[in-house]
């Protein structure tokens, strides 16, 4: 499938002028929300990890949530690594 580039004019494009600063504003917002939730998770994962090692006794018994915690661990690892 072909991709098409389109170029603007200046001239095209000089009554719509606010429009793209503030698409590209509520963009940044979303682009830091988002990092700043992916980040929560994340740590938050880490310090559960952290906490059931220091705390449990018996693992067995979290083995599902250790799991869980570890797999969301690595998939929000991979997020900041690539970004």
């Amino acid at each position: 499938m072909p991709r098409y580039l389109v170029y603007l004019n200046h001239t095209q494009t000089d009554e719509f002028f606010p429009l793209f600063e503030i698409v590209y504003g509520i963009e940044l917002r979303i682009a830091f929300i988002l990092a700043s939730i992916h980040g929560t998770i994340g740590s938050l994962a880490r310090l559960f990890l952290l906490y059931i090692e220091a705390v449990v006794d018996n693992l067995q018994e979290y083995e599902s949530l250790l799991s869980i915690s570890t797999m969301t661990r690595s998939i929000f690892f991979s997020y900041f690594a690539t970004g």
